[in-house]
This record gives C-alpha cells, structure tokens and sequence, in this order.
C-alpha cells in the first residue's frame, strides 16, 4: 500500500463542543451522543473540502508590471482625496492613451493597498487586477492611484471614511458627496482625467453632483462588476467619471462589455459599443425628455435646487428636445452569495478576519445595516429582501411604460444643496467629524481589561479609568492621520501564480513569479527563490499557515532588494513549514514537501521548499531563514549548501519575525561560491531598520575569497560532544569523520578534538528562549514584536492578528503548542526562564569563544541520524512533534549563541545525504566558506548517487 504522508488540513474537524454549538445556533436540540454522532458524519464531506483544497483555483490576470506606489502626506493630499497613489503604465496604444485614471478603493488594483474606506479591510493587498483595470490599462491609460471611498459605501456624503472626510473642492466646509467621494474630487481638480467609481445607491452620481463633474451609472451588468467589492449584486455597478462627457463616454467604451461569465451581473447578451460615436450630433430634434414629477417633490426638496434643474432642462429646448412632464408615484418607494462569477478568496478571507476581530471598528452606518440586515434575515425570513426584489420588477415596468413615451427622465440628483460636513462638536473649531482608528472601549471591555489584568474594579472606578483613558487615544488617533514609513520597491513585477500539481512534484514552490532586477551586478543571470517568510511586494504570503493565507505584503524586504540591486531575478516563494516551528518538512499548510533523493523522506525544515528547488535545480540559489537550523536541515537532507550568517550580519528587515535574539536569514545554493556571491548581494547594515544590526556591520567580498590551494593554516576542531547526541547514528558519525579526516590528509589542515560540555544544554537554552520569544513577538507581536527602533510592517501585524483571532485553532500542533507552553512560562513563572536563558545564552557564546582561540573552524554533523520518513497520515500529535523537533541538537545552539554555521554534503546512507556542520568565529563568514569550498573542490572526484 502507497505510503500517504502526513498533511495540515485546512478544514479541520469541529470538536464536541463547537459541533453543539452549531447544532444550537441553528435551532436543533442534540443529545451528547447525536453530537458525536452527527461530528462523525462530517468526517468524508470535510474531506471533500480538504481535497479541493489542494487544486489551483482561477485568478484574475495581471498583464502590466507595476510598483505599489505610496500613501501621500497632508500637503500632498490637501482634500484628502488619494488613499494611494500609483502610476501604472498600460498597452502603448489605445482610445485611453495619455489619459490618467483613478479607481475607487473597493477597486482591486494588483500589488497595491486596498481597505474600502474601512478599518477592518487596512493592510489588505489583492494579488489579482479587477476586469475594468485590466481594460482601462488595455485601452493604453495610466492607473494614477486609489480613491478615498466612504466605510464599505454605506454612505451618501463624505465623513465616515476610515481615513478621515474628504472635502468639497468648492467649499471645504461642504461635503464632496459619497461613497465615490474621492473619485469625484480628484477629477474636479484635475489631478486625474477620469475615474471609475461605483454605484449601489448614487454613489457615482451623488458626489459628481456635488463636485459639478460627469457621474455615469451605466445600465446594470453594462460594466463587469468583477474583482471589486461588492455590496448586493442586484444593486451594484461600475461606472465612468470625468470633467466632461466626451472623456465619460470615451472610458464606458474602453471598460464596458461582457468579462466571460465573471461577473453575475451580467447576461452574455452585453455587448460594448462606440458610445463617443453617439457625440456626434447637430440637434436633439428626435429626443423627449420627461420631467419626473416625484423628482421635483422629495420630503426634503428645495425651490432653488428645482429651478436650476428646469431651467438647465430648458436651455436643451434651443437644441429643439422636447420637454414634458411625466410622473411614476412608485418612484418614491425605489430601495450574497449563489453565482457563478469569480469569488476573490483572498478578500473574503480579508473581510472575515477583518470583521471577526474588528467589528467594533465599524461606523455607525454600517454596524446599524448589519445589525437590521441580522434582524429582518432571522426574524422575518427574508421574506422583506424577497419582496423588495420582486417590487424591483414592478418598479422597473414604471418607468419603461414612461421610457414607451420619451427617451430620457430629468430630476435634481439630490434635491438640496450640499450639506456642510458633520461637526466633532459644537463648536467649527472642534474640527470636522472622522471615524476613530482607535475607538474608546466600552464600559464592559473596560472592566474585561482590568480583570485580564488582575485588577479589580467596582463599576464607577471602571467608569473614572475609562474616562482616564480618552485623551491617551486621542494620541493614537492623531497619529493614523500621518503617512508611516515603508520599505522601498523599486523594480515593478507581475504578482505571479500558485502553479499546479504538475508543475510542482515536490510541493516547494509556493507561489512562482519572474522579478526582473538590475541590468548588472553579481547576480545577474540567477534566479532566486525567496523563503514564504520575506515580503515580497505585491506576491502572496503565507508563511506556511492558513491563519496568514491571503496577505500580500506592500514591500519588499531588505535582501528582496538588494537581491535585485545586483542583477538577481526573484523567481518565487518557496513553500515552509507553519510559521516555521518544525526542523520537518510536513507541517505546512499546503500539505508535505518531498526529498528529491527519496520522495518518502523528509526535506528538513523549515526552509524545506528553497532546498528543494535549489537541489532539483529549479532555481541557482534560495535565500532561506534559520531561527533553530531552519537553513540548516533542509540544505543538509537535500545535499546542498546552507549558510546561517552571524547574527545581524544579514538584515532581517521585512521578513516574519519569530524571536529577534535567533532571528537570521542566509544563503542556499548548489555550490559554495554562489553561496559566496549571494551573502556578499545581501550582507551588511540596513541603516537602523533591522534591531537584529549594529552600525559597525559591513559584508565582505565573500567569493574573491573562497579559493585557496590547500588548508595548512587551518585547524579543525572535532566537537566531541556534537558526535555524541542521544540519537546519534554511528554511520553518520562515521561519515562526517572521514570528511572531515580527507581535509587533513588531502588539504593540509590540522585536526583535533574539542570540547564544550554545555553544547549539550544549546538546544534547551534556545528552546527558553524560542517559546516565550515566539509568543511574544511572532504571535502576540504580529511578527514585528516591540521595544525596538526598525522597520514595523503594520499591514503584516494587521494579518497576523486577525488571522490569530479568527482562526487559531487552524494553526498547526507545534505552533500551538509554542504558543500555550510561551504563555504559560509567562504568566506563571513572570518569565524569569526566557531572561535566564538570554543570560545562558552569554555563557555559552563564551565557551564556544575560548575553543576557538584554538581552532578556525568547529565541525560535527548537521543532524546526528539519517534522514526520516515522512509521517503516515494518521500519525498521532504527540509523534509528529517529536520528530518535529528531534533534529535539532546540534544546529539550534548556535542560534543562540548567532555563530556563523555552514552545512555541507559529506556523503549518503541509502541515498540520503548526509550534512557536515562547519562553524565559525563571529563574523567570519570568510574562513568558514573557504574550509568549504577547499573540501567542495575534493567532492569533484567523488561520484554521488
């Protein structure tokens, strides 16, 4: 029988407990044995879902490479307008060439933010572009950037954004109308020549009134609706706007038509039309248009406004249209799920942990739509929504009874003048109204606090502490308003694709892309792959967890760009294990990577996939992280070379952080000098933005350095107790030995035996630290932590913490594990252990210190045991975590101490290969790859299988 390995599902079977709550949520009444019984049914039909899982679904393409442009300051951004601004060049030709364009921020916009005026969706990056960018881009136009929108459209006016209200560009004090506020402004004053808003009840036209500029809702299902957020599918539209008509009807033709079932707003009977060709025209002679009495007679309608509508009507008259009165008294009462269109899965994943963990963050509008659209669904059975939608019907055949008798209806499109903005408070000084970040917590959460705390209240103290705490968040708040610093980006990419199956026999590669670097440099001409724990802008990251699955980072991380500064192409992300806790290689999301020596095998972990496609020679070189050995083990189980630099020698700015003291990104390749090449691109300091760095860091020329004739100067030191693990294998031993043996005898260096008893306690102490470490700052931390002057990614700490909220029971056994086990030694033992390790961790440094006085280089084997098998698939939690972490004994102390350690291949025991551990002194990265590349050069008479 085939050998099924081991795999992280994601969709876990509920427990007893959820399994009842379901049942009880849902009305039904199940004894404890029905719950356990109907849990058991779910068993085969959660396999389905498991098993979909694993296929590829369908995106939406990205055809025109890009940066992700920035947030502007105030003065940039003086009506606040712009939520980000790009400039995203399309085709060379078409009817929107040189015309600049700005979508609506529930618009997705490949590689760049989109938060659709909400707190909850902040940090969210779409991996895909929305049919009517690919269009607008297609017919030659330039995308300027993202409009302001009002919180998620439930909006008329202009001051519920999260990010603040936009202003009139006639009056300041006056609203811009909504939700497409910022489309309609930026058009007005002509920092762009079009926009796309959208439209579910004025949302395109309201503002464009109030802006005085050319609002279009075009026919429902006219425009494809696909890739941008949607409210209610029988409602919602796209649609153009712009300073005149021509320039309107010029971006409906290059955006409308139908998108190939895509959109389920559409019919395949829509068709795309030259409408700048309907421009064309002496006289109105054949056009009647109605006036609709109901129009001119809302409850809130004002004499002027009228007025200036009939007599602008009149003046269409002297083109000799007929104008007459009609009348539709149904006028006055005009107010999901389950198609077969493109689902963004990234944005719902987006928009559930956004509103799992945040729904407080919503503006009033909003929170009162959810709540009644709760209320009437459950209490009333939809049936007001089912007769909404067939009064729908009723009203439409009004109006097309009129449209029997004249070609065009006329009214006022909001029946007063614009409103002011809504005030703070009583006074114009108080300032103007703006949705809080940072809201002040109600009275109950106050009192949660104190109690999660340890510190007991009675109600009106919680009511004083409340109030104590307004003007500390009024800080917060103030603080939101200023654009933040951000990592550059500075070579514009496709996002790429998750390949197939057929593609990827080894499950390594996460997502594939092609970034193209500088057009000389050290690297030019290699391809490499990123570990799936370095931001790469605009590429999905996950980091081998479904709790982090659709964040796209809006950066790139440090060695990103210096990886492309020097001519490298960035050929994709390679698969790892969850979040990193495990030296395996079958605890990511995605399911197991395979050895490429033996399928059946581990890859090691967890940098497992850039091992992987390294070996496989998918990529020239990887660049992997290494918290315990996390480069280490794979490249030893793959057979090729992994080099964990000195600590803070290589910068790990934007890259998930797990504990900063055992933080360390470094170099994977097939041969010692790319080795060499790639830590020389990637070494040095990072100007403040790594706490990991200190100034005095500088990288080295690695690879003039590497060659030499023999090793006469060199003294290797045998680590006894590195020979002698618990689960050491003789044949290993053995193996490393003669290696080690043919560098004295061959290449001249000197051998002896060293020791440092306390190696034995590395892999404990760096477990103290790594527990607490990792829940305070990977889990608690947003994998940023605190308490340091670097580069914080808050869209990154926004992912982490909303993914942890709503879905921590998907994190794998070893994440979860770490993470109760660090906050236990936290708040029972004060975490006295985490500082007595940190102080440990000085000792040991220390002792490894005194043995190189002696010697230039320690060598023992990387892992003590062969290879193992990969886990059958119902292998128990308590076996899987035990292999998980048995293969760090002689890699992880070095992680404490930050040692410089190299492995290379020293031979195979049935097939597998076999890692000899070189370590070194501090920061001399340049011995260490010598000793290697000097035992390399032996390896070339020596045939592997």
């Amino acid at each position: 029988m085939a050998h099924v390995p081991y795999s992280s599902p994601p969709v876990r079977l509920p427990s007893i407990k959820k399994t009842k709550e379901l049942s009880q949520r849902i009305g039904i009444d199940l004894s404890e044995e029905e719950v356990a019984e109907y849990r058991d049914l779910m068993k085969d039909i959660i396999g389905c879902y498991n098993e979909i899982e694993k296929l590829p679904e369908i995106t939406l393409p990205v055809k025109y490479p890009r940066l992700p442009g920035y947030r502007p300051t105030a003065e940039e951004n003086p009506l606040n307008a712009w939520y980000w601004k790009t400039n995203i060049s399309g085709a060379p030709k078409g009817i929107l060439r040189g015309k600049r364009i700005v979508m609506k921020d529930t618009i997705a916009v490949s590689g760049v933010p989109m938060m659709g005026g909400s707190w909850v969706m902040e940090g969210y990056v779409p991996e895909f572009d929305a049919t009517v960018v690919t269009r607008v881009l297609d017919a030659g136009g330039t995308v300027a950037g993202k409009a302001l929108c009002e919180d998620w459209c439930v909006s008329g006016v202009s001051f519920l954004a999260a990010k603040g209200p936009t202003l009139n560009p006639h009056n300041n004090r006056h609203s811009a109308g909504g939700s497409s506020s910022g489309c309609a402004v930026l058009v007005a004053k002509g920092e762009v020549d079009m926009a796309i808003g959208g439209d579910q009840g004025g949302s395109v036209r309201l503002p464009a009134s109030c802006c005085g500029i050319i609002g279009l809702k075009p026919t429902h299902g006219l425009v494809p609706y696909t890739g941008a957020q949607a409210l209610d599918p029988t409602v919602d539209h796209l649609g153009p706007m712009a300073r005149n008509v021509k320039d309107c009807a010029l971006l409906l033709e290059a955006i409308a038509g139908y998108d190939d079932g895509l959109d389920q707003r559409q019919s395949p009977t829509i068709v795309e039309e030259k409408y700048t060709d309907a421009l064309k025209f002496k006289t109105l002679d054949n056009i009647t248009i109605g006036l609709l009495k109901e129009g001119f007679e809302q409850d809130n309608s004002e004499q002027v406004v009228n007025e200036l509508v009939r007599t602008a009507l009149q003046k269409i008259t002297k083109m000799k249209a007929t104008v007459t009165d009609v009348s539709v008294p149904l006028h006055k009462q005009g107010f999901g799920s389950g198609h077969k269109g493109f689902y963004s899965i990234s944005m719902m994943d987006a928009v559930g942990r956004g509103i799992q963990s945040q729904a407080d963050d919503l503006p009033p509008p909003v929170k009162s739509a959810w709540m009644l659209g709760e209320y009437m669904k459950h209490e009333y059975r939809g049936r007001f929504y089912g007769k909404a939608q067939n009064l729908r019907r009723l009203l439409r055949a009004e109006f097309d009874k009129v449209f029997q008798e004249v070609d065009v209806i006329a009214m006022p499109t909001i029946p007063f003048r614009t409103p002011e903005l809504q005030r703070k408070g009583a006074s114009i000084s108080d300032g103007t109204y703006s949705s809080p970040p940072v809201r002040l917590p109600s009275l109950k959460k106050t009192k949660e606090l104190a109690q999660r705390i340890g510190i007991d209240l009675s109600q009106e103290e919680v009511a004083e502490y409340r109030d104590l705490m307004k003007d500390i968040i009024g800080c917060y708040n103030e603080i939101e308003k200023l654009p933040e610093i951000t990592l550059p980006v500075k070579y514009p990419r496709l996002p790429g694709y998750r390949p197939t199956a057929a593609e990827n026999p080894f499950n390594a590669w996460y997502w594939k892309t092609d970034i193209k670097g500088a057009s000389e440099g050290l690297l030019q001409g290699k391809r490499i792959a990123m570990k799936d724990t370095i931001a790469v802008s605009g590429v999905p990251m996950m980091g081998g967890s479904w709790v982090m699955e659709g964040y796209v980072p809006e950066f790139d991380a440090t060695v990103v760009t210096r990886v492309l500064d020097a001519g490298g192409t960035v050929a994709g992300k390679a698969v790892c294990e969850d979040w990193c806790v495990s030296g395996v290689s079958y605890m990511a999301a995605k399911g197991p990577t395979l050895n490429p020596c033996a399928y059946t095998h581990s890859a090691g972990g967890s940098s497992s996939g850039c091992a992987v496609l390294v070996a496989k020679g998918e990529v020239d070189m990887a660049i992997g992280g290494d918290q315990g050995g996390s480069i280490r083990l794979p490249a030893s189980c793959c057979g090729i070379i992994g080099l964990k630099p000195t600590h803070g020698l290589v910068p790990y700015t934007g890259a998930q952080a797990m504990e900063p003291t055992n933080d360390h990104l470094g170099p994977m390749a097939k041969n010692v000098k790319d080795c060499a090449l790639l830590l020389e691109s990637i070494a040095g300091y990072d100007d403040g933005l790594d706490q990991r760095q200190n100034p005095t860091i500088v990288g080295e020329k690695y690879s003039d350095s590497v060659e030499c004739e023999n090793l006469k100067n060199i003294t290797i030191g045998l680590l006894k107790e590195g020979f002698e693990q618990q689960d050491c294998d003789d044949r290993v031993n053995s193996i490393v030995k003669s290696a080690v043996s043919k560098m004295s005898t061959l290449l001249l260096a000197k051998i002896v035996d060293v020791s440092v008893p306390l190696h034995n306690q590395g892999k404990n102490i760096r477990w103290c630290m790594a527990h607490q470490g990792i829940s305070d700052t990977m889990l608690r931390g947003g994998c940023v932590g605190s308490g340091h002057k670097g580069f914080y990614s808050t869209s990154m700490m926004d992912a982490v913490g909303r993914g942890l909220q709503s879905q921590p029971d998907d994190l794998s056994p070893a994440v979860k594990r770490v993470w109760m086990l660090g906050e236990y030694m936290k708040h029972e033992y004060r975490g006295r252990f985490y500082g007595k390790a940190q102080n440990l961790r000085r000792l040991l440094t220390a002792e490894y210190d005194k043995v190189f006085q002696k010697v230039d280089v320690i060598a023992m084997p990387t892992i003590p045991f062969k290879t193992p098998k990969l886990p059958a698939k119902n292998t128990s939690v308590s076996a899987l975590l035990k292999e998980a972490g048995r293969n760090l004994a002689n890699t992880s102390p070095f992680n404490a101490t930050g040692h410089p350690a190299l492995t290379i291949n020293a031979g195979f025991i049935d097939g597998l290969p076999v890692g000899m551990m070189l370590v070194g002194r501090m920061f001399d990265e340049k011995t260490l790859l010598k000793v290697a590349y000097a035992y390399e050069q032996l390896q070339q008479y020596t045939v592997f299988p």
